[in-house]
This record gives structure tokens, C-alpha cells and sequence, in this order.
């Protein structure tokens, strides 16, 4: 096919602040983890194909119902555990599931990343 650019895994954007590898990102309507670090203003590649990833979040996050929706508040963002909440309120972006509750002592969270906003 002549006219295909790309298996669609992956996307360059401009990053909305400065990035480390790992981290999920919102640009526009694309999420991501970034493949490797990004300055602010920077072009770099998320990989958009979706997976688990572990954030450090709070316990309350941590020890929630496995497959809980998770949200966040922005677009053009750098998104931490902390950025992150189970209910709508303010925070309108859902952004996965919960993949895998603690004891809320250990505050790796684990986020079933969406492939789509």
C-alpha cells in the first residue's frame, strides 16, 4: 500500500513541558508514553499502543477497585500518579483502568492505558 506512512503505533508531537521517558502524555487528543526523554518544546515519540504502566500514585489510588476508570484534568500534559483521580468531577479525561490494587501502602499504581481518548 503506497500511500501507508506508519503502523500507527507510534506518534511525534511537541512536548508540553519537559518529559522523562516512561511518563504519559496528553497532546490534543493523543495519549502516550513517551520512548525516551523530551525538553519542553521539544519533538519527541510517544508510543500509543496502549499497555499497563506504573505511576506512583496516592494509597487511596493504589488500594481502589481493580478496573476503576481513571481521569485526569488536562490535555497538553505531563501526567503523574498525582494527576490522577477515580472520579469524573473535574477531572474529565478518562485516561484507563486500574490494572492492579495494593494495599495502599505501596503506591505503585498500575494504569491500563487507553489507545484512545
Amino acid at each position: 500500500m503506497k500511500n501507508k506512512v506508519s503502523d500507527g503505533k507510534t506518534a511525534v508531537i511537541t512536548a508540553p513541558a519537559a518529559v522523562k521517558s516512561g511518563n504519559l502524555v496528553i497532546v490534543g487528543g493523543l495519549l502516550g508514553a513517551a520512548v525516551s526523554d523530551i525538553a519542553s518544546g521539544a519533538k519527541g515519540v510517544l508510543d500509543t499502543s496502549g499497555g499497563v504502566y506504573i505511576l506512583t500514585g496516592t494509597a487511596a489510588l493504589a488500594a481502589s477497585t481493580v478496573g476503576a476508570t481513571v481521569y485526569t484534568a488536562s490535555t497538553n500534559t505531563v501526567i503523574d500518579g498525582n494527576a490522577i483521580t477515580l472520579s469524573g468531577g473535574t477531572d474529565t479525561i478518562a485516561i484507563g483502568q486500574l490494572e492492579r490494587a495494593t494495599d495502599g501502602t505501596d503506591l505503585n499504581t498500575y494504569i491500563r492505558v487507553k489507545t484512545q481518548l
